[in-house]
């Protein structure tokens, strides 16, 4: 084991690690990076990618509808006598329900490892800072250099950077969504800042309403009539 920890320039206590001390130092510094930045540019780009990937998730739900997937499935003659009668519509139903999530699942990831590749082909800034994502690396590079070396200071720093990253990663997927969802049912300008002041007071007032459904839903409220 000392050999292999030799041969890539590690120590034989962090042959065990995911990285090496270097890497996990530098790997420390990027999720605090985009700060740097008084834009925010990283950490607003990967909410549009979270936004794009949505357009995977619709894309292959529609298209599994469409061609009528889910009954075909539960029909085929091959399906059902591997699976038995009960089991393959069950399958159909189940390729119904969650296509969306694995089209989505596929597009975030596609774009995720794509767009930083295609930056430093192109020669442009681009970079991805994604609140799930970087509490990992966190996480990780800590275990390769030891959590002795944590002070106060570095977990608020950290901890700052990963609300404001996930701030902005659903902050700006939530924005381009609900400009588009305004545009396609031609909501007026008005109206809509109108939806917007009455979210932005309503998170003022209670908060944890938007995290924590409440127990009871409130039906009702106004009729088309009113």
């Amino acid at each position: 084991m000392k050999l292999i920890a030799k041969n890539y320039g590690r120590t034989a206590a962090s042959i065990y690690n995911v990285v090496n001390e270097v890497r996990a130092e530098r790997l420390l510094a990027a999720p605090t990076d985009f700060m740097d930045s008084p834009e925010f540019a990283d950490a607003a780009l990967t909410g549009v990618i979270l936004w794009l990937s949505s357009f995977g998730a619709g894309l292959l739900q529609n298209w599994v509808i469409y061609r009528g997937l889910p009954e075909a499935i539960g029909q085929n003659a091959i399906m059902r006598a591997v699976f038995g009668p009960e089991r393959a519509p069950a399958i159909g139903r189940w390729v119904g329900h969650n296509a969306s999530g694995v089209g989505g699942n596929l597009a975030i990831g596609f774009l995720l490892a794509f767009v930083p590749v295609a930056g430093h082909f192109f020669g442009l800034p681009l970079d991805i800072r994604h609140v799930t994502l970087s509490s990992g690396t966190i996480v990780v590079a800590l275990r390769s250099i030891g959590f002795a070396t944590l002070t106060w200071k570095t977990v608020g720093i950290y901890s700052l950077s990963i609300v404001l990253i996930g701030a902005l990663n659903f902050g700006v997927s939530t924005a381009c969504a609900l400009a588009v969802a305004a545009r396609a049912q031609r909501v007026r300008r008005a109206w809509f800042r109108a939806v917007i002041g009455f979210a932005w007071l309503s998170f003022l007032r209670k908060p944890w309403r938007f995290f924590w459904p409440p127990a009871h839903p409130v039906t009702g409220g106004p009729s088309a009539a009113d």
